[in-house]
């Protein structure tokens, strides 16, 4: 096969990259634990999961705040899809949303029905 051959088909089988828009502040543990379950959903319905909770551990949530959303915003201009964790809508949450409104891509909203159980209200956009 030759490696043009090889390409084409890398590039058809690449799967989209979801955006997972759920809260961190508060009970970090907890949402961080959250965060990743809701990516092994998205990973369950054909999606590759980015989740910003897990991306920049360096940074503190007080101090570093400023830079971390900067960064989440870049995240999500470069993602394919925003899945949203929408029980809460912390004001970080809103601004990714509102970048993803702004970039055209589908929004995915979920509800959370018990420990590690989504339920998909409707697609935003």
């Amino acid at each position: 096969m030759s490696s043009s051959r090889k390409t084409d088909k890398t590039k058809k089988e690449q799967r989209k990259l979801a955006y997972i828009c759920a809260p961190y502040a508060g009970d970090v543990e907890k949402n961080k634990k959250a965060a990743i379950d809701f990516g092994k959903m998205s990973h369950e319905k054909g999606f590759l999961p980015i989740i910003p909770h897990l991306l920049f551990p360096y940074l503190d949530d007080v101090t570093d705040r400023e830079e971390a959303m900067s960064m989440c915003l870049e995240v999500v201009e470069r993602c394919d899809a925003l899945f949203v964790l929408a029980d809460v809508i912390t004001s970080g949450m809103k601004m990714e949303i509102e970048l993803a409104k702004k970039k055209g891509m589908p929004i995915f909203q979920f509800y959370r029905l018990g420990e590690s159980v989504y339920a998909e209200d409707r697609l935003i956009q």
